[in-house]
């Protein structure tokens, strides 16, 4: 049987099982429950323990410019291998497994780092070297819906993704809460997730065994040019998606910044994980009716609506003067970004080019990485505003969160100009 006939018998088998759709996305649970925790609430925690108050936007925005940049080029080199990759267990599985089980032993050195060694250095090698095998993985799993989901199926497929990140994302930060003394039993249980979740995925998944690529060999020297100019509607949703990306990684690296010297919390971390519950808890509730409309009505029009209320949400929380506010407006954003995460995976699947799906679902998610590489410029913008005007305390972060609703109009700007393919039936 031919790579393609093997898809689409496995396609057939997803369309008529909802539980493949389960066993597909399960790793995701588990790749943000650490993601979540580590960007939201432990770096930040991280950094400030190491330099200090005055300049933990500046270092924040170096270790997390740095990460993200490493995550960009793995993920541009190993998306096109793993689309030539012939091997009895699939196209991505063998670099799911393998860069899943190497980050690890980074994990356990990220946690080790400042509590035990108390040096930055140690903490961004780290950090690093728990994006590149991250990313070994992440490249190729993102190509499991494309390969393997039938498109009249990929809105639904694109919401348990969502549903995986958001509980994820959840779950770490409850984590957090109740661990947040004891965060070596949480880096235990960060990495009992992540090696019992991708030895599932492996086991489950049963991606078709691959045969020898008829695709053209790689021109190593040119593994980073991806040609762009066929596919005009792929780069502008990837346009879209970069300065959606933008305005939502300019709010969570500093966000438990905020809630402590722009509200005075008394108890950051804990709100922290408060806010980012009650955030999770909206955008599960917006995540499936989305995902399920993103079969059947214009993926567009969901993201126009979406970009106009976290535009609104994010306006009202750089006014919000009180916790009790913040509350109310993160659940408010959670909401309409619960919609657009569900419909975000969808819309790349609908557009990726058919055969290269590893190569261009990676430069897709460029979009997600580099915002994180870009976005936190305006640490040490909020470092200088906050040591400027000591006696408006936050203002720097309120200076910061104001530049979202920009972004937001830009990345609704931009899915105007893509054109959308009709799914096809399996």
């Amino acid at each position: 049987m031919s790579l393609r006939d093997s898809v689409a018998t496995t396609r057939r088998r997803v369309h008529r099982a909802p539980l493949q759709l389960f066993n597909i996305s399960l790793l995701w649970l588990s790749v943000n429950f650490w993601w979540a925790g580590v960007l939201g609430l432990l770096l930040p925690l991280f950094v400030e323990r190491l330099v200090g108050g005055e300049w933990k936007g500046t270092y924040l925005f170096y270790i997390g410019a740095t990460g993200a940049a490493l995550s960009s080029i793995i993920q541009l080199v190993i998306g096109p291998i793993s689309d030539r990759t012939a091997s009895p267990f699939g196209r991505r599985t063998p670099y799911v497994f393998i860069g899943v089980v190497l980050s690890l032993p980074a994990i356990y050195l990220f946690f080790h780092a400042p509590l035990v060694l108390r040096s930055f250095g140690w903490l961004l090698f780290a950090y690093c070297w728990v994006q590149v095998w991250m990313n070994v993985s992440n490249g190729p799993y993102q190509a499991f819906i494309p390969d393997l989901v039938p498109e009249d199926r990929q809105g639904l497929a694109s919401a348990f993704m969502g549903m995986m990140l958001l509980i994820g994302q959840a779950g770490g930060f409850l984590g957090y809460m109740l661990l947040s003394e004891k965060l070596f039993v949480l880096c235990w249980v960060i990495i009992a997730m992540l090696g019992v979740s991708v030895l599932y995925t492996t086991i489950s998944v049963r991606e078709p065994a691959s045969a020898a690529s008829t695709l053209p060999p790689l021109e190593w020297s040119r593994i980073l040019l991806v040609p762009l100019r066929p596919y005009p509607s792929f780069v502008w949703l990837m346009v879209s998606r970069f300065f959606i990306n933008m305005g939502f990684y300019t709010a969570l690296p500093f966000l438990l910044y905020y809630l402590q010297d722009a509200l005075g919390s008394s108890d950051p971390g804990g709100d922290f994980a408060k806010l980012a519950l009650l955030f999770t808890g909206g955008a599960l509730l917006g995540n499936w009716p989305s995902g399920w409309l993103a079969d059947r009505v214009s993926k567009k029009a969901i993201v126009y609506f979406t970009c106009a209320m976290m535009a609104a949400s994010a306006i009202a929380f750089v006014l919000d003067q009180t916790l009790t506010g913040a509350f109310v407006i993160g659940f408010a954003f959670g909401l309409s970004y619960g919609a657009f995460v569900a419909v975000d995976w969808a819309f790349a699947c609908n557009l990726v080019p058919k055969e290269q799906e590893g190569r261009y679902m990676a430069v897709w998610h460029l979009a997600f990485t580099v915002p994180q590489v870009l976005a936190p410029w305006v640490g040490p913008v909020a470092d200088w505003f906050n040591r400027t005007y000591p006696d408006m305390p936050g203002i720097g972060w309120r200076v910061a969160f104001s530049i979202i609703p920009i972004y937001l109009a830009i990345g609704a700007w931009a899915v105007r100009h893509v054109k959308e393919r009709k799914p096809v039936s399996v």
